[in-house]
């Protein structure tokens, strides 16, 4: 148990109101989550991932330091995703509760970050990307928890990051046309194919995971495609493992409509016996409702 959790757990146990029993829990509910087990895990050496991981340690520290810990885990298990060097989502509108004006400006927050995406951002301007996402994160999460200072202080942290992505951005691509050059050579890869809970519909994070899988797959027909279905804990165990499954069976039936031969493909699914982000049982947690694509 690090120190945090360790005061953590003092501070849980000395709130105990006079007179009442100490539970079989009380003292050590902290240790049923999980906040702080990305911190110490060697970073690839990609700016703008390094970067995530940073920022999102951040995050995880400052909630779980507020006793927030369902979002300090949340937090903490971006930050170990950003460490594997696996694509990290933003949390989804869908996923937050919002009222209908944040909803709206996270809305297109949500989209400019995407298109930032796409103009080449992660490449370009790697550490003014990086953080822009976790002040979305940030943002949004402030907006649902109704603190309004802390919402307005990540969405103005959240603007001015775009604004310097957009403009660097936008120059890297057209430079890149002008003068092009040999392409640098491409990081390695595992595709987090992410579904929403208790669902077999890919988030939209999830599809461009597998749009990209299935682009790669393709450019190189000797490789061969392992696919490995996960679910959160939340609900039954029978039931997660069947819901991983068919998690499983959506990622290979595109694969091959998307014309990679069914011999490259193997398929299993580990239901929630083998969690990317470590959790007690019954917790939601949408790094855990995932298929992983590697190619071997």
């Amino acid at each position: 148990m690090t120190v945090k959790r360790m005061l953590l757990s003092a501070c849980f146990a000395l709130a105990l109101p006079a007179g009442a029993q100490a539970g079989p829990l009380d003292g050590f509910l902290v240790g049923i989550f999980d906040t702080d087990s990305g911190f110490d895990l060697e970073t690839s050496g990609i700016v703008f991932m390094n970067t995530l991981n940073d920022g999102y340690k951040n995050l995880s520290d400052s909630r779980t330091s507020s006793f927030d810990l369902h979002d300090g885990e949340h937090f903490n298990g971006k930050a170990r995703t950003a460490a594997r060097r696996s694509m990290v989502p933003m949390d989804e509108v869908t996923d937050r509760d919002l009222n209908e004006t944040d909803n709206a400006a996270l809305s297109q927050a949500y989209l400019r970050l995407r298109r930032a995406f796409i103009k080449g951002a992660k490449e370009v301007a790697p550490v003014d990307t990086a953080y822009a996402q976790v002040a979305y994160d940030c943002w949004i999460e402030a907006a649902e928890a109704g603190r309004d200072e802390d919402a307005a202080r990540c969405r103005q942290e959240f603007n001015d990051r775009m604004a310097r992505v957009e403009e660097l951005a936008n120059y890297g691509l057209r430079e890149a046309s002008l003068f092009p050059g040999p392409p640098e050579p491409a990081e390695p890869e595992r595709y987090m194919v992410y579904f929403q809970f208790d669902s077999t519909v890919m988030t939209q994070a999830g599809r461009e995971a597998l749009e990209r899988a299935i682009r790669d797959a393709l450019a190189d027909p000797n490789t061969s495609v392992k696919l490995v279905g996960h679910a959160d804990t939340s609900g039954p165990r029978g039931y997660n493992q069947g819901l991983s499954e068919r998690r499983t069976k959506v990622v290979l039936q595109e694969m091959e409509a998307a014309g990679i031969d069914m011999s490259r493909l193997q398929g299993s699914s580990v239901g929630e016996g083998m969690p990317l982000v470590p959790t007690g049982d019954n917790v939601r947690n949408p790094f855990n409702r995932v298929v992983e694509v590697d190619l071997l």
